[in-house]
């Protein structure tokens, strides 16, 4: 096993999609349902303002108030909030059916509300999850 930083084996998706959302499903922090690591909620209502471009097998971590557990593989391709953090596996490099219980883990989201910043409503940014470490076993493991 080696120590890992988030960062070496995950990145920040950040495609847009600021055209039209028809037939796209749509998932704001509402559908994140807390220490679920599947998403089974989403909506196909595209009058609203997210932009956020996500892809099956990313994982949506809701980065604002973390405290509250949510993050979620995705089943299929769709559009998000912007309080959510699309985080996609680096290939060769994790194995992205991993990534999400790496994410879905309590020492990961005692980190997330340290690093977050605001009173009201605190969010954490990638800046400081891609800083997260952790042990991982070698890929042939």
């Amino acid at each position: 096993m080696i120590s890992v930083k988030l960062g070496d084996v995950a990145v920040e998706a950040k495609l847009s999609n600021k055209g039209d959302k028809s037939g796209c499903k749509i998932v704001g922090l509402e559908h994140l349902t807390p220490m679920e690591v599947t998403l089974s909620e989403w909506s196909d209502d595209t009058n609203n303002t997210f932009t956020k471009e996500f892809s099956k097998g990313d994982v949506l971590f809701g980065r604002r108030r973390a405290y509250l557990k949510k993050a979620a593989v995705a089943p299929f391709d769709g559009i998000c909030s912007g309080d959510i953090t699309v985080i996609r596996a680096i290939e060769n490099r994790i194995d992205p059916d991993l990534l999400p219980f790496i994410i879905q883990n309590d020492f990961l989201f005692e980190y997330a509300v340290g690093k977050s910043a605001g009173s009201l409503s605190p969010r954490v940014k990638w800046e400081h999850l891609k800083k997260f470490e952790f042990y991982l076993p070698d890929m042939k493991e």
